[in-house]
């Protein structure tokens, strides 16, 4: 019947457009020959109502209803409304749709003249369940360092898109591996494998298993290139030497030989070409990295010949952007190789500090301790030398590296 109607509609059109004037007895008189509503569709070659975009109508939803008349100029084009099952929705007078609940009805439209046609509706539950779990790649295998965390939350969608409660469970399967939060953080607690299972809160009941492996943290110290690097010190308090003694450059800090050394002249003291120095003078040197860096350890290497008298016990350590202005990073610093009074070693001594950024100039200031003053890490041991100066055989600066 809704198909005979319909084609009845579309032949009648194309036969009045091919002979021009022809009129049946029911048109001749304005009547309603057939009548349908605008928002019947074919779907899967059945016709029934629909809204506009295609879809079904749900039942949190309205549809109004559009009559249409064959002939479009026939006289009385008032319509009725019915449903067969007014328990799943209700039709007004005017044609407005009203669910109640989810189901399949079938409504009919009535012209005054008796002609009518029926149509079916779905109305379709708008607690649209999930169907699928649809997870990133980078989610649906995870690979995290222990202590370090993953939102695998933000990897997670359900389809389809219109699911009306979106959330979801997590679980691991071994706390001890991975733990995750009900907000699907990923934690690394130990190395090994686990899974995260994903479930569904809707009643849908779908869940979704995701790999994830827990690596160990590698640290390493990861020293800056000293190449191009600098050393400024005063020129009455500093110089460097070579393996020799004689007068070299502050930079054999920087050669990677313990033989070479820059040598500070204590306060109070004289050595070679430096003059009697100030006893209240701190020697320093600052080193010019040439670019901001920034760096949580120094490295130090005493010279090879040194006793313990000719070693720098301490050091405060400044930091600056420009080279004038510096701020303290950290005071009293120790520098290990001072335990054997007169112990020859060739350590090179890795010492972490407060980390740091934003700095090009770092400058070292050295504790010391002499005859007449007695400052620095420790107290002269009977028959040990203060000595004239302090000798750093190599120094360096890096950053620790955590992956």
């Amino acid at each position: 019947m809704k198909k005979t109607i319909y084609y009845l509609m579309i032949l009648t059109v194309a036969s009045c457009f091919v002979f021009s004037g022809c009129k049946s007895d029911d048109e001749a008189a304005g009547q309603v020959v057939a009548v349908t509503v605008l928002e019947a569709k074919y779907v899967n070659n059945i016709m029934q109502i629909q809204k506009a975009d295609g879809t079904q109508l749900k039942d949190n939803e309205t549809l109004q209803l559009t009559p249409f008349f064959m002939p479009r100029n026939a006289d009385n084009t008032s319509v009725a409304y019915s449903n067969k099952h007014p328990e799943i929705l209700d039709i007004s007078a005017s044609g407005l749709i009203t669910p109640k609940t989810y189901g399949i009805d079938t409504i009919t439209i009535r012209a005054s003249n008796g002609v009518s046609v029926s149509y079916p509706i779905t109305i379709a539950d708008h607690f649209v369940k999930a169907t699928a779990i649809n997870v990133t790649a980078e989610g649906a295998n995870m690979a995290i360092k222990i202590d370090r965390t993953f939102d695998l939350g933000a990897c997670v969608t359900l389809a389809p898109a219109d699911t009306w409660d979106k959330t979801v469970t997590y679980k691991s399967s071994n706390d001890n591996i991975a733990t995750v939060t009900p907000a699907g953080i990923v934690t690394g607690v130990a190395e090994g494998n686990a899974v995260i299972t994903i479930t569904t809160a809707d009643g849908s009941n779908i869940s979704r298993d995701c790999n994830v492996t827990v690596q160990g943290i590698v640290i390493r110290k990861e020293d800056y290139d000293r190449t191009a690097w600098t050393v400024f010190t005063t020129t009455d308090t500093g110089y460097g030497y070579t393996i020799d003694g004689t007068t070299g450059l502050p930079e054999h800090m920087f050669d990677d030989n313990q033989g070479t050394w820059l040598a500070l002249t204590k306060p109070g003291k004289s050595y070679n070409e430096v003059p009697l120095q100030d006893p209240d003078f701190i020697p320093s040197f600052t080193v010019d990295m040439k670019a901001v860096q920034p760096f949580d350890y120094i490295r130090w290497q005493h010279r090879n010949s040194n006793n313990i008298g000719f070693r720098v016990w301490g050091v405060n350590i400044y930091g600056s952007a420009d080279g004038t202005n510096f701020t303290l990073i950290e005071a009293d610093v120790e520098i290990p190789g001072n335990k054997d009074v007169n112990e020859l070693n060739n350590d090179f001594y890795v010492i972490d500090i407060t980390p740091a950024t934003g700095y090009q100039y770092v400058k070292i200031e050295l504790a010391y301790w002499n005859a007449k003053l007695m400052t620095g890490w420790a107290t002269p041991t009977a028959g040990t030398t203060a000595g004239s100066n302090m000798s750093i055989a190599e120094f360096g600066i890096g950053q620790t590296v955590i992956e």
